[in-house]
């Protein structure tokens, strides 16, 4: 049985209060955040099925506050390929290596970090078509290294969606393949039974850093905020690059 450390716990701690600041404030950030620091420590195979759980959790806080907010009308379609490129990232999750897994967490990080700081911008002429492909890149991405977001937010940030629909819609979006994950994780053996504990373990600084994202939603210079959230995700996933490599 996998044991976590009293250091691992504490830096754990701290890693997912500042991503639930991020996803509290803005819908997303949770992964990116958490995936490549937290993998330093501990395998991704561990990783990822605790922040599929504790994403559940965070994701409810947001919608409880932002459910008036959802639209379906413009996610459906992105929900339903998602859930179908979901079973593809867990078989990925359970056969590679946990250092391919690192180098790849690492690389999606750093590569998604850089086209928000760009504010890459592509409007699609017929978005629904880019939906499926959008969709199932995204879910298996989510089941795979967790890092389901980025697909998504570009793909709906281009087409000017209002910043409050966006930000419900997303974290819709992300209950949905989370869900749709988890049966194939428990199968392939990477969510257990001790997977609830060790994301119980974390849920504190998870939830308080929620809480304070969401009060602080309206307050914030959010494109200030987003920036120096980037920047540490560019960090992040150049470490996870270099223990990936074993080279730290």
């Amino acid at each position: 049985m996998f044991e976590l450390e009293l250091t691992t716990i504490i830096v754990g701690l701290a890693i997912f209060f500042v991503a639930g600041l991020l996803q509290g404030m803005t819908g997303f950030g949770l992964a990116m955040v958490v995936v490549p620091i937290l993998s330093l420590f501990i395998s991704p195979k561990v990783v990822v099925p605790i922040l599929i759980l504790n994403g559940f959790v965070l994701n409810i806080m947001v919608l409880w506050n932002a459910w008036r907010w959802v639209k379906l009308k413009y996610i459906w379609p992105l929900m339903v390929a998602g859930a179908a490129g979901a079973p593809l990232g867990a078989y990925i999750l359970i056969a590679l290596d946990a250092n391919v897994l690192r180098l790849l967490i690492g690389i999606a990080a750093i590569l998604f970090a850089f086209a928000f700081m760009r504010g890459y911008s592509r409007p699609m002429k017929h978005p629904k078509l880019g939906m499926v492909p959008v969709g199932l890149f995204s879910g298996m991405l989510g089941s795979s290294i967790t890092i389901a977001g980025p697909p998504i937010i570009l793909f709906l940030t281009n087409q000017g969606i209002e910043k409050q629909v966006f930000r419900a819609n997303i974290v819709a979006y992300f209950m949905v393949i989370g869900l749709a994950a988890v049966p194939f994780l428990i199968v392939g053996d990477i969510i257990t039974a001790q997977t609830p504990l060790y994301a119980a373990v974390f849920l504190p600084g998870l939830t308080l850093g929620a809480i304070a994202g969401i009060r602080m939603a309206s307050r914030v210079n959010q494109r200030v905020f987003n920036r120096i959230a980037l920047g540490l995700v560019s960090v992040a996933g150049a470490l996870s690059i270099l223990a990936g490599l074993n080279m730290i």
